[in-house]
């Protein structure tokens, strides 16, 4: 990594990796590992190390190669660069030196017929008893002319690194992933807390429902950047003591002066002998800080149990199309997770709406701090930012001024019924889902994240709602007391009873519907029907249609945020008030 990092490698190509399927994955700060790994035996393995922020996809393996069980093979493209490593395994003992010219090398050069060579007369493999040159390197006619190819004497293997510059004036990188965190557990929440405080009290009540959350997210955001950290995080490589480093230094020297020097061997196994020591060191002083049942200790035992990362750069493919550009690529997963409106407004669903804001406020509701405080208390200490960059935890930390004026900011909304647009806007954040591809769009699943304050309001409004909604007996999903166990309960008794009767006993048939986008099937038309008809005021039934209607999303993916796409059909992910609204009808 120190090589790849001081030279400004943008991809490096590795063979003789000697990983199998069961080696973990290397971590590779600042670059994405690319594994392919020998199956028949424990050597050889071909690997790609590719900046985080170079796109690329993977290609497949020609037919012929496939068929060929003594060549290693592996590809991948950036934009329109190909770039393939081949590898042959050593069926017989090759001459002692070899050249660019040996019959392993022109085999190979023959697998690309009609492509000229870069290499130039340099060894790239160097021993104490021998000097030999059997690593090759092809490319196209198009850019050999901007081509350089060099041997470096760094590293303790004998076979050299390759360095091959491509000048040519395009552009191949995208924009750094966003590697930036916040850190709560440093933030100083009385701070945080006094300037909200003092904020809100020099701010008047809102009365109108736009203008009093645009104050409230203005506060929380200045009061978060004076008094929560933020930074970014850096790319740190594994530490190397300093003799090891400087033995490092010596023996590089030596073998730019004298490659076949006898002393090379034993300094590099010095080198090993005392980064594994210092590693080991580490571990154990880490282990010794890790006391039992604490959280140190179970980040530490996830760090070894949980998979390996997700590429961050990897091209994906949508319907059979591969897209490289990060900018389109989040665009498209919007798209994904946008669920489509089955049917255009119907003349009853245009009915129902004029119905619905013919009504006038039948009920005044007035929460009071009290109330906003113990809903916000019993909400989950999330630290995930909403749409408005404000966190959950933050909400935890405000003082009687702010809960004062959130209660009010509500009050005013859900008697107007008139939400603020960012509170109907959902932030979405794809994640891979656990044994699927990752160069397949359909292999993300999406992560909506809400306003807190607008999951607050619905928590303070969920009582008077899921009181109207008249559940069935049998029904065990989103009740209080009732589980997935309950629901398997009700079935084994129902069976055990019927086979129980005198005979002939009755049988029972089960039939399993599994709805996978259940929230996004739900058809506006017909909940808005339903809530029209359910025993509540006409200033909630209101609010409820608002709440339904003119939501929008975004998703960010790598560090890109797609275009905004209106929903008009489903429940929005993450609502307090969805599974209540959806299960009425």
């Amino acid at each position: 990594m120190h090589l790849l990092t001081t030279e400004d490698i943008h991809v490096a190509m590795v063979q003789e990796t000697k990983l199998t399927d069961k080696s973990r994955d290397l971590t590779t700060p600042g670059y994405t590992l690319v594994r392919k790994d020998r199956v028949k035996d424990k050597g050889g393995g071909l690997a790609f190390l590719v900046k985080d922020n170079i796109t690329f996809h993977t290609n497949p393996i020609p037919d012929p190669i496939k068929r060929n069980p003594n060549v290693e093979y592996q590809s991948i493209t950036i934009h329109a660069v190909r770039l393939v490593t081949i590898s042959h395994s050593r069926t017989s003992s090759p001459p002692t030196e070899m050249t660019t010219s040996s019959p392993v090398v022109t085999s190979t050069a023959t697998m690309l017929t009609g492509t000229p060579m870069v290499n130039e007369e340099q060894d790239t493999r160097v021993t104490s008893q021998s000097r030999s040159s059997p690593d090759i390197t092809l490319a196209s006619p198009a850019i050999l002319p901007y081509s350089s190819w060099k041997v470096e004497s760094r590293l303790s293997s004998d076979h050299l690194p390759i360095i091959i510059k491509i000048k040519a004036n395009i552009t191949i990188s995208e924009k750094s992933a966003d590697k930036v965190y916040i850190n709560f557990a440093k933030a100083n929440w009385s701070g945080f807390k006094e300037y909200t405080e003092t904020k809100f009290s020099k701010f008047p009540y809102p009365t109108n429902s736009i203008k009093g959350e645009k104050a409230f997210r203005k506060i929380m955001n200045q009061a978060a950047k004076k008094f929560i950290p933020k930074g970014r995080i850096k790319d740190v490589l594994h530490n190397i003591p300093t003799s090891a480093a400087n033995k490092i230094k010596e023996r590089d020297e030596l073998r730019a002066r004298q490659p076949g020097d006898a002393c090379l061997n034993d300094l590099n196994k010095e080198i090993n002998k005392e980064i594994n020591e210092h590693r080991k060191q580490q571990w154990h002083e880490h282990l010794d800080k890790c006391e039992q049942e604490s959280q140190k200790l179970w980040k530490t035992i996830k760090g070894i149990c949980q998979p390996s990362k997700t590429a961050i750069n990897t091209a994906l493919k949508f319907d059979g199309k591969i897209v490289s550009e990060n900018g389109k690529i989040v665009n498209l997963l919007n798209r994904q997770y946008t669920p489509p409106a089955s049917k255009k407004p119907t003349k009853p669903f245009r009915r129902t709406i004029r119905k619905i804001k013919q009504k006038r406020a039948n009920k005044v509701y007035s929460f009071t701090d009290a109330q906003v405080k113990e809903a916000i208390k019993v909400s989950k200490s999330s630290k995930s930012i909403g749409p408005d960059g404000i966190s959950p935890i933050m909400l935890k930390h405000l003082g009687s001024n702010g809960m004062d004026f959130l209660a009010k900011l509500f009050n005013t909304t859900i008697n107007t019924a008139i939400i603020p647009s960012i509170w109907k806007t959902g932030k979405i954040i794809p994640l891979l889902k656990p044994g699927k591809l990752i160069d397949k769009g359909k292999s993300y699943r999406p992560i909506s994240l809400l306003c807190p304050a607008a999951k607050i309001l619905e928590k303070l409004i969920l009582p008077e709602v899921s009181a109207a909604v008249d559940l069935q007996d049998h029904q065990h999903g989103f009740r209080k007391h009732h589980s997935t166990a309950t629901a398997l309960l009700e079935v084994q008794h129902h069976i055990a009873s019927n086979l129980n009767r005198k005979k002939p006993s009755h049988r029972t048939v089960l039939v399993a519907l599994d709805l996978s986008p259940a929230f996004d099937t739900v058809d506006h038309e017909v909940i808005l029907k339903d809530i029209l008809h359910l025993e509540l005021s006409d200033t909630l039934i209101k609010f409820l249609c608002s709440y339904l209607r003119g939501r929008q999303q975004y998703t960010v993916f790598r560090n890109c945020r797609s275009k905004y796409r209106t929903v008009r059909q489903g429940e929005p992910q993450g609502g307090v008030l969805s599974p209540s609204s959806s299960t009425s009808t």
